[in-house]
């Protein structure tokens, strides 16, 4: 009996091992090689590496916004200063002024950016 249970928890426990380092250590090593390759010399704020890309929470910090500001500018063909006002706009504080923390929802962000975009088309 000992055996047969052994023998069933011994693949859960190499498996959460397993992920736990995948997960926990390489990938965000990983992401973290990426990016400053992609951005050598610039300090990436740490919610790019270790927040979850689900998208189940719609907000990132203001340093990450600010962090991004060039690529946006450049993936959209917008003004750095025009994006970086939008940035600056859309920084929403803390409730009451101490409840958590500045944030930039960035679906409401993308849509402001989107409004913007348009109006440059010709």
């Amino acid at each position: 009996m000992t055996n047969d249970i052994t023998s069933s928890l011994r693949p859960a426990i190499v498996m959460t091992g397993l992920f736990a380092v995948l997960l926990g250590i390489a990938y965000p090593l990983a992401m973290t090689g990426a990016m400053q390759a992609a951005e050598p010399g610039k300090p990436i704020p740490a919610d790019l590496v270790t927040t979850s890309g689900s998208g189940l929470d719609p907000d990132i910090t203001p340093e990450a916004a600010y962090y991004q500001v060039d690529r946006l500018a450049r993936v959209r063909s917008l003004d750095p200063a025009a994006v970086r006002h939008l940035v600056d706009e859309s920084v929403e504080q803390p409730l009451l002024g101490f409840i958590g923390e500045p944030r930039v929802n960035v679906f409401e962000l993308n849509r402001r950016l989107d409004g913007i975009g348009a109006k440059q088309t010709p």
